[in-house]
């Protein structure tokens, strides 16, 4: 399972305008529709006003590939040209274990 952890740097007090564009454009629903997504999740810090978050998880590294192509992935690219500074991604090779309580 191929892990992404996407952290976006937004413009100064614009988070919660690229929050509701993401909503709006419904880019998380699309992307888990698409074939071998997993998850994928956004979430806000609490103590960072202009940052957020977003988690992937795919089933393979080849899955991430198409993604790349879709429509929702190239309106996020136009998206994040307008409410966002700088982004940072980090990639995982991740094996997922149930913990059960």
């Amino acid at each position: 399972m191929l892990m992404l952890r996407v952290t976006y740097h937004v413009k100064p007090g614009m988070r919660d305008a690229f929050v509701k564009a993401l909503q709006e454009e419904e880019i998380a629903a699309s992307t888990r529709r698409e074939e071998g997504n997993v998850d994928y999740a956004f979430s806000l810090p609490l103590d960072d006003p202009d940052t957020l978050f977003l988690l992937e998880l795919w089933e393979s590294k080849e899955n991430l590939g198409p993604h790349g192509k879709q429509p929702k992935f190239l309106r996020l690219q136009e998206l994040k040209a307008e409410y966002v500074e700088s982004s940072d991604i980090l990639f995982y090779d991740a094996q997922p274990k149930v913990k059960k309580k």
